[in-house]
């Protein structure tokens, strides 16, 4: 169960003095960088107190609330590595797994490699590796077109990147392959 389910089912807790005056000092500064939000760096500022005012509230719940978030990263691997496989031949770029799972590249990376134990490029890697050795066995399409259905910008970058992957040129794989 997630923090938020938990607090769901206890919204509200008593708080001590010393952790209001924790929280009011955040409102206060936060009031601040209202004031002050058209000046350089307000809007960030704010944003960053807010993720510190979130910090803050969950060390008033139990540590298993907070350490218990097993699943969602579960969640957010399975769908990363579920979306790689549907989209990798047009989309090499994190960022555009990130949005799609609405959180940051940083944290996508991050929660990859806790769950995975390799890191999210290297899932998109062995996903256009794996398309790439296929279709140099089992097809007979050039190189360059190879390189096109994979979304490279030119089958110089395919092969360098083929090469970077493998240790072998695509035209050297194919010939060894048949």
């Amino acid at each position: 169960m997630s923090i938020i389910s938990n607090m769901h089912s206890e919204p509200w807790r008593p708080l001590s003095r010393s952790e209001a005056k924790i929280l009011g000092n955040y409102f206060h500064m936060m009031a601040d960088a209202i004031k002050n939000y058209s000046k350089p760096f307000g809007a960030s500022i704010f944003e960053n107190l807010v993720q510190a005012l979130t910090a803050s509230c969950l060390k008033f719940y139990p540590s298993e609330w907070v350490a218990d978030n097993t699943v969602r990263l579960q969640d957010i691997s399975n769908n990363f590595i579920k979306l790689a496989g549907e989209n990798f031949e047009q989309e090499r770029e994190l960022s555009f797994y990130a949005d799609k799972l609405c959180i940051t590249p940083k944290y996508l990376s991050d929660v990859i490699v806790k769950v995975t134990g390799k890191n999210a490029m290297k899932w998109l890697e062995e996903y256009t590796m794996e398309k790439a050795r296929n279709l140099l066995v089992n097809s007979s399409e050039s190189i360059s077109s190879i390189s096109r259905r994979l979304n490279f910008y030119t089958p110089s970058d395919f092969c360098k990147y083929f090469k970077k992957a493998s240790g072998t040129t695509p035209l050297q794989f194919r010939k060894s392959s048949r």
